[in-house]
């Protein structure tokens, strides 16, 4: 291969942009072609090396390989590009995987995990625990459904936004929930993994920094599959205005 033919050309990224405008839609931020290649191969490499996140982090890791099938389809001016890097990688992952529950090369898993993802792979009601930051509004209507489930959004609100960290959630708790004498209280509940991997992490700055956005018209089906209680875990008092 030349060293014009070594990367796609002005004309063919016009097209790849496209794509990854399309991607940046439902993300946090706009993926690149060389950061998501990068991410594919840091995740192989963590594969191979015994991957040891949970079962959620896991399924949501591999986003990137399904942001990569994302440019396979859609732009077909740099497929044989792409697919030339990644092919590699994925031979890798297939020889680090086996099949879970269908033939489906994203839902394979590693054959030998570490052990909190071990423990996930054993246990098919696997639940990964989430956290939402909320006011005594809100925290009032969830206790009229003894703790199962949350309010239906309001028209403006398009988006319901639990988190991944407990500091994450104290901090918004604190910061925009207790304000002017209310009070903000951090919510702590499980959800089902295997449901949870329709909804990526987004992130809004480091790993801690992460949330779900679950579209308000799921929210029914996202309250069926909380598992347990929604507990309270911390409260914070906004002082008086």
């Amino acid at each position: 291969m030349s060293e014009e033919d070594s990367y796609p050309s002005a004309e063919q990224m016009a097209e790849l942009s496209a794509v990854l405008d399309s991607l940046a839609e439902a993300r946090s931020y706009r993926p690149t072609l060389n950061g998501l290649i990068r991410g594919w191969r840091e995740l192989v490499e963590q594969i191979e090396a015994g991957y040891d996140w949970s079962i959620y982090e896991y399924f949501n890791d591999l986003h990137v390989r399904a942001m990569l099938q994302s440019v396979l389809d859609s732009a077909p001016a740099v497929r044989a590009w792409v697919k030339a890097q990644i092919s590699p990688l994925d031979e890798r992952f297939q020889a680090a995987t086996r099949p879970r529950e269908t033939e489906e090369f994203l839902d394979r898993v590693p054959r030998f995990p570490g052990p909190e993802l071990a423990g996930d792979l054993d246990d098919p009601g696997a639940t990964t625990t989430l956290y939402r930051p909320v006011g005594d509004n809100e925290l009032a209507l969830i206790e009229q459904t003894g703790f199962s489930r949350f309010p239906e959004r309001l028209p403006e609100q398009p988006i319901f936004y639990p988190v991944l960290s407990e500091a994450y959630a104290e901090r918004i708790a604190r910061e925009w929930n207790a304000k002017d004498g209310r009070r903000g209280h951090v919510t702590r509940f499980a959800v089902r993994s295997d449901f949870l991997r329709r909804y990526p992490a987004h992130a809004v700055g480091g790993r801690d920094l992460r949330e779900l956005w679950v579209p308000a018209d799921e929210l029914d089906e996202f309250c069926a599959h909380i598992v347990g209680p929604i507990e309270v875990v911390r409260t914070f008092s906004g002082a008086p205005a």
